[in-house]
Order: structure tokens, then sequence, then C-alpha cells
């Protein structure tokens, strides 16, 4: 599009993008532009909202690779904004296929936020499902390709403390899904000392992050997404055989899983002082904290 080489070819073979549903479909035929007259932050974040069906999230890729040719990444508001959206609809089997494809898309996963909320959305099926089935099997298989991609240079962040990786909000999510699988699959054996590997990460690389508890309730609010989790992971791998029979680790979870708790109750307190506000997240917290 900000090529003049193209401009030319573009004009004799417009090139249509179709996005929405059979009943309300909107197109949008790619035309030549100069890059002074590139859609804004506003636009690129209108065209994701935007993105509903299978077919809408197959454009993704091509979507970010043009913005990322035309050096236009998205801001980090948006990036977080599109891996929410694909969580909630289910699609983000499309952002992790836009992360592996990093080098083309700009879809990089540095930024533990990013890294936390794809996370999060992988995990949101297991969640749905009651933490058993095929889709805790699927979700855990996804967090375990985002690890592999975690490993690659470009996702890899140049302070090694702040790589996500790295960090036990990041470790937690995986020793849910993973304990989560094999209380569903095993009756709670860990068979492949997975269980046991999350959780020996999880203890030592704990003095990473400092888990405060804003004051703010926006702020608050938002962090319940990443600490309830990470509770929730440490609750379950408690449940684990293997943890159980094994003094050292599960002393070390215990500790951190009931301190961790106080963090998690101070941020749901601030958070249900607003509670017409945020109605879900109070009650989806007190789900998994008050089982």
């Amino acid at each position: 599009m900000y090529k003049k080489s193209k401009s030319q070819e573009l004009l004799s073979h417009p090139v249509v993008v179709n996005v929405g549903t059979e009943d309300a479909v909107d197109n949008y035929t790619l035309r030549p532009m100069h890059i002074a007259d590139a859609p804004s932050n506003s636009e690129v974040a209108r065209v994701i909202r935007l993105l509903k069906t299978e077919e809408d999230w197959k454009s993704l890729i091509p979507f970010l690779s043009g913005l990322h040719a035309s050096k236009r990444d998205l801001t980090p508001h948006t990036t977080e904004m599109l891996i929410r959206r694909a969580g909630d609809l289910g699609m983000e089997a499309h952002v992790l296929q836009a992360v592996a494809q990093a080098r083309r898309t700009g879809l990089l996963m540095r930024n533990a936020d990013f890294t936390r909320t794809l996370l999060f959305a992988i995990r949101l099926k297991a969640e749905k499902a009651g933490f058993k089935g095929p889709d805790v099997h699927l979700a855990l298989g996804q967090a375990k390709e985002l690890v592999r991609l975690l490993n690659s240079p470009e996702h890899t962040h140049p302070v090694a403390e702040k790589d996500p990786k790295r960090l036990p909000s990041v470790i937690g999510m995986l020793l849910e899904l993973k304990a989560a699988y094999t209380m569903d699959a095993f009756k709670g054996r860990d068979e492949d000392q997975g269980v046991r590997s999350y959780a020996n990460k999880l203890i030592s690389t704990w003095p990473l992050e400092k888990f405060t508890v804003p004051s703010e309730w926006p702020t608050a609010n938002w962090r319940l997404r990443t600490y309830v989790p990470l509770w929730h992971g440490m609750d379950l791998a408690l449940r684990v055989e293997e943890i159980k029979a094994q003094p050292d680790i599960r002393q070390g979870l215990e500790a951190r899983r009931d301190e961790f708790a106080k963090a998690v109750e101070s941020c749901l307190q601030t958070v249900d002082k607003h509670r017409q506000e945020v109605t879900h997240t109070v009650s989806w917290t007190k789900s998994l904290l008050h089982k």
C-alpha cells in the first residue's frame, strides 16, 4: 500500500478484505497510500473490534504484516486489546500464530504484559470448561507452544529479570493449566513430573516480582487477572499427589499461596468497593479463591 512501485499493481488488481458476518459485512479495498495518510491508532483499533468470525480472524496475520511492513506496529494498548478480544471470542489461536510469525507481524512477547494477557486468553478456554475435558488439554498445548516461542531471541527481553518466561506470574498460569490437566486426566498423579517442574521454577523465581496492592480500583481490577490464576495454580498444584509427598515443595508452595492470598484479598476489597462497575471480576475472583 505504501510502496510507489506497487501502486499501479494495486490499482489494476484491487484487493478487497471482507470483515464481519454474512448479515453485516464490511468491505475494505486496499489502495495506494502515502505514509502520512496511514490509519490512526484509533482506526486500527476500530478494525480490530470488527473482527468477529473465524474468517475475520484469518485476516489478522496479513493485517499485522501490512502494518509492520509500513512501520506502523500496534501500540501497547492496542496490542493488549487485540489479545483480550481474541480470548473473549475464543480466537487466541490466531494470535498465537501471529506471535509465531513475529518477524512478519511485529507481534513480540518481550513485554510481560502481552505474555500474561495471551496466557490469560489461553487459560480462559480451560476455565470456561471447568478445568476439565479436552479444552484443558488444548489450552495446555497452546501454553506450551507459547513457552517454546518465548525461548526465541525475538521474544526474549534483554534484561533477564524482566524476561516473561522467568516471571512467576507467567509460570503460575502454566502451573495452573498443568495441574488442572493432571487432576483431570491422571487423577492427580504427576506422571511426567511437569507439575513438579513448574512448581520448582515458581518457587525459585518468586523474588523477581513484587505483588503490590494498587490503591486505585481500575488497576486493582486488572491486577486480579494476573493474581488469581497464579494463586489458583499454586492451590491446584498442592492437590497433586507428588507435590503432597514432597515436603520442601509443598511447604514452599503453601507459604507463598497463603501469603499471596492476602494480596489477592486486598485487591478484591479495593475492587469490591466499586461493585457496580466490576461485578464480574469480583464474582470471578471469589469463585476461584473461595472454593
